[in-house]
């Protein structure tokens, strides 16, 4: 495990916690992966002083913009983030909140067939 990864002391590794992280990251990375693929890009998305955006923003061909939050498959979006949804869809903006690598392939697969 990296070294900038902290767990809480109380947390070993291998369990639900950690298991947990993996699953997300992996997520992460087979969205980044296959945006890719598609001539797209998924650039990660932090926002200083703004908590709850989410994790990229992906822009795809034929100027579609997404703003896209990755969660573990029993993961939660946290109310800054279903905030933040808010935002994004009040202003007409696409959010998409995606659990699972499945998930990503379904997401991409509807975009593509409009």
């Amino acid at each position: 495990m990296r070294s900038w990864l902290r767990l809480p002391k109380n947390v070993e590794r291998g369990t639900a916690h950690t298991t947990k992280i993996m699953l997300e990251r992996t997520v992460e990375r087979y969205l980044v992966e296959v945006v890719k693929e598609l001539g797209g890009k998924a650039y990660k998305f932090t926002s200083p002083g703004h908590s709850g955006v989410s994790d990229r923003i992906v822009v795809l061909p034929g100027n579609r913009v997404w703003f896209v939050e990755l969660k573990s498959p029993t993961g939660r979006l946290t109310p800054l983030q279903e905030n933040f949804a808010r935002e994004i869809k009040g202003l007409q903006g696409n959010y998409a909140c995606l659990h699972s690598k499945e998930e990503v392939r379904q997401w991409l697969t509807c975009l593509h067939s409009h």
